[in-house]
């Protein structure tokens, strides 16, 4: 029954359940799996071409309550990868133990359902991709793709706020009616010169809708 609400909720089709909830978070695109590395080159193998893995992370939630309960756990995420720059081809897509379903069946796209909840207390991997590019690819960007949100024009206030990603509260806090947003960091392979390492992310933080608390 669990399992069968959070993926109610998280594809919205009751939006009379949810409260669009701001952006709160950011997902952190990085080519390793225990450290923020935003930008890297990686050589190309003869005969393959160049193989990366690319890490989402969601982090840096606001110490933020919501009736009296402090959000700290996810109960599901949309979001979608892109690459700009190269053709290429995702090979695999590796979610956490959490993961009970994943509604969505193109590549690289998540629409994901996780029982028990996932603690953000430390920041939270969503996502662990690898991906194949041909011989010699160079300033590949790595981002989210707006277009992959199903939920967006099915949540009253989410679209006019042009989220990249979205994330559903816990269902143990009773969060799970909240559907919030997070900013993009991208990451940036065998690329020349200055990187753009600026968030890419939407308008109006949780704290503006005010439907929380900041904890003291």
């Amino acid at each position: 029954m669990k399992k069968l609400l959070i993926a109610l909720l998280l594809i919205a089709t009751s939006v009379s359940a949810t409260d669009w909830a701001g952006h709160n978070g950011t997902v952190i695109l990085s080519f390793e799996a225990d450290s923020v590395v935003r930008v890297a080159d990686v050589e190309s193998v003869k005969g393959m071409g160049v193989l990366v893995d690319v890490y989402a992370t969601l982090t840096d939630i606001s110490e933020l309550s919501y009736n009296k309960s402090r959000i700290l756990t996810c109960g599901g995420y949309e979001l979608q990868l892109q690459f700009e720059g190269s053709e290429g081809k995702i090979i695999s897509q590796s979610l956490p133990k959490e993961a009970q379903l994943n509604v969505a069946k193109e590549d690289g796209r998540c629409m994901v359902g996780l029982f028990p909840d996932l603690s953000l207390s430390k920041g939270a991997q969503l996502v662990h991709w690898q991906v194949l590019l041909p011989e010699g690819a160079k300033n590949i960007r790595f981002s989210l793709d707006p277009e992959g949100l199903f939920s967006t024009d099915r949540v009253e206030g989410c679209a006019e706020n042009n989220p990249v990603m979205l994330w559903v509260g816990g269902q143990d806090a009773k969060h799970h009616g909240l559907i919030f947003a997070s900013s993009c960091a991208p990451a940036y392979l065998n690329w020349d010169g200055e990187p753009e390492l600026e968030l890419i992310r939407g308008t109006m933080d949780s704290i503006e809708t005010g439907l929380f608390t900041i904890e003291d």
